[in-house]
């Protein structure tokens, strides 16, 4: 028995198929700004960068002192999912990095 499928319900899910990748341009255009100036009121400085129609992602990177004198490179990477002017943050990652100094001082 093969599935039946009408030509209505094929019409309609490649209408859908359409507008989806057609919101690819307005994303790039406007969406990038409203993700940057929605996470500019928290106080981050996060990079923006298209990843698919409605779908944004947010780089950051900062340097904390971990125990003592040693740093740790900080990156977050969050995906936002913007849908004309509301931003929602969907995913969140954040990883450490130590930083090793080339010089290092011996004292006595």
């Amino acid at each position: 028995m093969r599935p039946r499928f009408s030509v209505k319900m094929m019409l309609f899910v490649t209408l859908l198929i359409a507008v989806y990748f057609a919101l690819g341009a307005p994303t790039k255009r406007w969406g990038m700004g409203d993700v940057a100036a929605h996470h500019e009121q928290t106080g981050s400085n996060a990079i923006p960068s298209y990843v698919a129609p409605l779908l944004v992602r947010l780089d950051s990177s900062e340097i904390v002192q971990s125990k003592g004198r040693n740093f740790d490179l900080v990156n977050t990477r969050k995906y936002c999912l913007w849908l004309f002017g509301t931003v929602w943050t969907i995913a969140e990652t954040r990883y450490e990095t130590p930083i090793k100094p080339k010089i290092q001082f011996h004292w006595q």
